[in-house]
């Protein structure tokens, strides 16, 4: 195996590849991994203050012999390319280098605008810079043309793919004057930096508001992807495009393990699975939505036989105001200061009623108003007049005054009752009602429409709802009330079948070590499944033959030439574990083969002496040995 490293000192400039004993590289592991850019570090030998290859150098590594991304590696088909970001003392005469692919110093240097970067000039090293009135402030689906960035806006109704097609085109000078883009820094040798075939597969349109300000060009394809949760990203060297590969229709590859015949053994495994953070619903919720509803309270007059079923009703201990009598007897007039709504669920209201509600405030004066309001009525609800002083509970439906209750006091000229044969003076209300804004069921989509999906549900067991709110379900309000389109249901039901298609199933994280470096895996976009050899050439069953684990992380230790696989590595970071802790517990190092002594073998000739009796002759002695592993460091057999 023989490895080469080319290094560029400014951008468009030639390559001058480095004589790797002369530095005395050593140490190389290259990790490559969904989330975060590629990363290749190395030793040389130098004294710690100096620096025999440069800060921001760009580097190229391939391997003589060997093929990756289906074509034989070389300085136009590197296994890794980036700039060296790290130097670093550790030891003595011993220097750290920390390389990352472009994507890393894209990240760090390249804004979006709001408009494509004017091409630079790679003859005079003239940068791209941003264009004539261009702001650090990218707005995209912007739709009311009453906000103020609808003037300013781009992608209007743009798909998840469009988006980030758009943010790469937008950066794209900037990202190749770095490497992270195709192309050789002018206009008529601009190339798209991504796969149009694959960006068409995402098309959810985006339903809200979209706002980039100054924010590197990663983070934006990152704060997109979260519409797409199938969606990786990984920037690949050689064609410098930036890829969009979906993780549940990655292929699937068998490993087998317990087999040393094949080409790249399995030296480690750890595998684990887990529910956590599973879910095998999804329900999407829209604005709140409330109704204006009146509730009602009525004092029977004497001769009714069927009076109407009261949806208010007074609460606690009454208010006496008043005894007073007629030829019937002696009455107690009383009123309440505490009325509350019948139906619990109707209690909960909201501050504000949907419409305009007119209020009668003075016998001859109405006002319009958009707060709930309590209402008294002495003629059992022929008028209406509007109480003051009322304080509302907006979660248990009460309306209370606060100090006095409403009631009025009505006399003759001589101080008496104005109602014949009655010393009624003090009259209480005889109807109440409340006008009130009760919440009712708000939009919503569940996916699946009825009960659970996935294996978390159907092997484990896990009925859990991912539960979302996202006010652009709806399109706008009529009479108040959030309406939607069938276009913008179906645009969401496309939304939680993303997210749940990634977080329904049994998840398998962990690793595996192979003897070997397999850069089959270097692209990712795999998932993984296991055979198991039965120790005499066939198969015996595991239970893991169709697990489709995602692969997420791959290592090269390119000294001890072993290839680590991490699965899952996302969902092992939400587990509070730490992938690259996994590769190093799963880390063996390369054995030597050694032939240790095993005995001798005598061999033995029988004849007859001239007497005739049998004996035994020594004629041959034979060395035995057997082949054993060995670890050089401890010396110890494995």
């Amino acid at each position: 195996m023989t490895v080469h490293l080319a290094a560029q000192s400014v951008p468009f400039g030639p390559f001058e590849e480095l004589d790797l004993q002369e530095l005395a590289i050593g140490n190389g592991k290259l990790n490559i991994s969904y989330e975060h850019a590629a990363r290749l570090t190395f030793t040389l030998v130098a004294p710690q203050q100096e620096r025999p290859i440069e800060y921001h150098t760009y580097l190229k590594l391939w391997i003589e012999g060997a093929t990756v991304r289906g074509a034989a590696q070389s300085i136009d088909n590197p296994l890794f390319e980036g700039f060296v970001e790290s130097i670093s003392p550790d030891a003595s005469n011993q220097l750290s280098y920390e390389c990352y692919d472009p994507s890393y110093r894209a990240n760090k240097e390249v804004k979006l605008f709001n408009a494509s970067y004017t091409p630079g000039n790679p003859e005079e090293l003239l940068w791209p810079q941003p264009a004539i009135g261009a702001v650090p402030r990218l707005v995209y689906n912007c739709k009311n043309d009453a906000d103020d960035d609808y003037a300013h806006s781009v992608g209007q109704d743009g798909t998840v793919g469009e988006i980030l097609a758009g943010i790469l085109e937008y950066s794209y000078h900037p990202l190749v004057w770095r490497n992270a883009a195709p192309g050789d820094g002018t206009l008529e040798g601009a190339v798209p930096p991504y796969v149009g075939s694959e960006l068409a597969q995402y098309d959810f349109k985006p339903q809200e508001k979209l706002v980039f300000p100054s924010e590197p060009v990663r983070s934006c394809l990152d704060r997109v992807r979260r519409y797409e949760p199938r969606m990786r990203l990984l920037w690949e060297p050689g064609s410098r495009l930036w890829r969009f590969p979906k993780i549940d229709t990655a292929p699937v590859v068998t490993i087998r393990v317990n087999d040393p015949s094949v080409t790249h053994p399995v030296l480690s495994m750890q595998m684990q699975t887990t529910i956590e953070n599973c879910h095998t619903a999804v329900r999407i919720y829209g604005p709140e939505t409330n109704t204006t509803e009146i509730f009602t309270w009525r004092l029977p007059a004497e001769d009714e036989i069927d009076p109407p079923a009261n949806t208010l009703v007074p609460l606690g201990d009454p208010t006496f105001l008043e005894t007073w009598g007629n030829s019937s007897g002696f009455f107690t007039e009383q009123t309440w200061p505490r009325w509350q709504i019948v139906d619990p669920s109707k209690r909960r209201g909201a501050k504000l009623l949907n419409d305009w509600f007119t209020a009668s405030v003075e016998s001859y004066q109405q006002v319009a108003v958009r707060s709930p309001v309590l209402q008294c009525s002495w003629d059992r609800g022929t008028t209406w007049q509007t109480a003051y002083g009322v304080w509302f509970d907006f979660r248990e439906g009460i309306a209370t005054f606060n100090g006095t209750v409403p009631y009025f006091r009505r006399v003759n000229a001589s101080g008496g009752s104005i109602v014949p044969g009655s010393t009624q003076t003090i009259f209480a209300p005889n109807a109440m009602r409340l006008v009130w804004a009760p919440y009712s069921p708000c939009l919503q989509v569940r996916v699946p429409e009825e009960g659970f999906e996935g294996t978390a549900y159907t092997v484990a067991g896990l009925a859990r709802e991912l539960e979302q709110y996202d006010e652009s379900l709806a399109t706008g309000r009529e009479y108040g009330v959030p309406v939607t389109t069938s276009a913008r249901i179906a645009q969401f039901v496309k939304y939680a079948r993303a997210q749940l298609d990634e977080q329904k199933d049994i998840v398998w994280t962990g690793g595996v070590v192979l003897d070997g470096l397999d850069f089959s895996w270097a692209s990712l976009s795999k998932r993984v499944s296991f055979t198991s050899g039965n120790g005499g050439g066939g198969t015996q069953t595991i239970g893991w033959e169709d697990i489709n684990a995602i692969l997420t992380d791959v290592e090269y230790d390119l000294t001890n030439d072993q290839t680590s696989l991490t699965f899952s590595g996302d969902w092992m970071e939400q587990l509070g574990e730490d992938s690259g802790q996994l590769r190093e517990r799963l880390k063996i190092r390369a054995l030597e083969q050694v032939a240790l002594f095993a005995g001798q073998t005598l061999i033995f000739e029988i004849f007859r002496t001239y007497k005739g009796y049998k004996a035994q002759q020594l004629v041959g002695v034979t060395n035995n040995y057997r082949v054993a592993y060995v670890d050089p460091e401890t010396g110890m057999e494995q």
